[in-house]
């Protein structure tokens, strides 16, 4: 299904932060479809995530082939161009800007040419979606926080060198489900392996070998990641925080998150 949307605030309306989702969507395209852009008036960052199918992208000079499960962007007013190719293309994009866009995306080491990124994050994409909706600066901290997610889900120039195993798609299931659903207090290691069909101590073996910490220690980190950007951004109590990220108690929140930072939520208000 089809959808799209775009910010309607304009640019000197919005609050400075490094990312601002500008735009976003999802479009089945068909062989002969093309969308060509000479970057004058796209003072912008985007990305392409294709779902299924295969396109011919063109950045300046460069042709390449964009493929499922690949994504590419472009950078603030470079020419693009892109065209179907196969019969059925489906694919996710999204533009952003922000004080350090171009500096954000570069910091990610992505190759120029379509690199692999697994399945798009469809619930994410469609996140986004739904932030554009809002006209309050909150709408737009949610937004510039979901860019970054999207773009961190795409993967990494280490994660790129490894061998599409079986074991690295579990692993970066594993990301996507916790980055989806870390604000479900029912969300565990339990119910994560049962969906993914692998026993609970393969999943806790290879997420503490691909990441370094076990399943319920990353999971904490996303929500407690989550939590400091509501009480960064957001006028929420930290009761009202710790439930909207996961946490089952208020105390708990607060517990955990005094181990991670040193200081109770409270002290990370900047109003």
């Amino acid at each position: 299904m089809n959808f799209a949307r775009h910010r309607l605030i304009p640019a000197d309306r919005i609050p400075p932060m490094p990312l601002s989702l500008k735009g976003v969507g999802r479009y089945h395209a068909s062989a002969g479809w093309e969308e060509n852009n000479d970057g004058i008036y796209r003072p912008h960052c985007g990305i392409f995530w294709c779902r299924s199918g295969n396109a011919a992208f063109v950045i300046g000079n460069r042709k390449y082939t964009l493929e499922a499960e690949q994504a590419v962007y472009y950078y603030p007013f470079e020419a693009h161009k892109i065209y179907g190719i196969s019969s059925s293309f489906d694919y996710f994009w999204m533009t952003f800007d922000g004080i350090d866009a171009a500096g954000v995306l570069g910091m990610f080491q992505y190759p120029r040419e379509p690199f692999h990124a697994g399945p798009p994050p469809e619930e994410m994409f469609r996140r986004a979606y739904e932030s554009l909706e809002g006209l309050t600066d909150a709408a737009r901290y949610l937004g510039g926080a979901l860019v970054y997610r999207i773009l961190s889900l795409a993967g990494s120039p280490a994660d790129m060198q490894k061998e599409k195993s079986k074991e690295t798609h579990l692993v970066t299931r594993f990301k996507q489900i916790v980055a989806e659903e870390a604000g479900n207090r029912e969300l565990n290691l339990m119910n994560i392996a049962e969906r993914l069909q692998c026993h609970r101590t393969t999943l806790t073996r290879l997420v503490k070998k691909e990441l370094g910490i076990v399943p319920a220690q990353y999971l904490n980190h996303v929500r407690l990641q989550n939590a400091l950007e509501l009480l960064e951004n957001s006028n929420l109590t930290a009761a009202e925080i710790g439930e909207i990220c996961g946490f089952a108690t208020p105390e708990y929140f607060s517990r955990k998150f005094k181990q991670l930072t040193g200081e109770p939520p409270r002290r990370f208000r900047n109003h």
